[in-house]
């Protein structure tokens, strides 16, 4: 459709028009373009209720548009321009866009509780969760196997380089005998269970003074 001044009949350019769909709440939009005309794609079938707004005149709203499926719609909208002295006061704001984030040490990835319940894994074990970082690959065991033995090289390193911290607590192979540098990785064992991990965090050479150990 096309969104115009209802006096001079010029297109409005940038105005902006937002389309709800009544059963989801899903909310679809776009912007006029130079000449006012404008067009939503891929929408649903079904009512939307579609709203129009722009700088200095009331908005407008159409309610039970129906789209159907293979259908194109048109709804055109004229908009009546606010008096000066109706005007209300426009504010804007922004805020200082951050370039770097302070609290980062190093390149990492959180892996959150629900992604470590959905994520496949046979061995139920922190390597398969950590793999889910870009960096890290599984190196299979002694055995050639993908057990709660293999280890974790991120970034190519071996796995002595690994530290693993459990609430700040140093969990690793203090013998250095087991592949995955784990405590109790030896006798094929996981330190913990994957149901008792809340959020995994995999950082990628750190440089906080608080993460050692490696």
């Amino acid at each position: 459709g096309v969104v115009k001044d209802s006096k001079t009949q010029q297109g409005l350019s940038g105005a902006t028009i937002k389309a709800v769909f009544s059963q989801t709440g899903a909310i679809y939009g776009t912007i006029a373009r130079a000449n006012g005309k404008y067009s939503i794609r891929g929408l649903r079938p079904g009512l939307y209720t579609v709203t129009v707004t722009y700088v200095g005149y009331p908005a407008i709203t159409a309610t039970n548009v129906r789209v159907d499926v293979g259908e194109t719609v048109t709804r055109d909208f004229l908009m009546v321009e606010l008096e000066s002295n109706h005007l209300p006061e426009i504010v804007v704001t922004a805020d200082k866009s951050i370039l770097m984030d302070t609290s980062r040490t190093g390149a990492g990835s959180i892996i959150s509780e629900q992604q470590i319940t959905a994520a496949p894994t046979i061995n139920r074990s922190i390597s398969d969760m950590a793999r889910m970082n870009p960096y890290a690959t599984q190196s299979a065991s002694t055995g050639g196997s993908f057990d709660a033995t293999a280890g974790i090289s991120v970034g190519g390193q071996n796995t002595r380089f690994n530290n693993f911290q459990i609430d700040g607590a140093t969990a690793n192979d203090g013998y250095g005998i087991g592949g995955a540098g784990t405590a109790g990785s030896v006798a094929n064992n996981n330190f913990i269970t994957l149901e008792a991990i809340e959020e995994l965090k995999v950082n990628v050479s750190p440089y906080d003074v608080r993460q050692s150990g490696f």
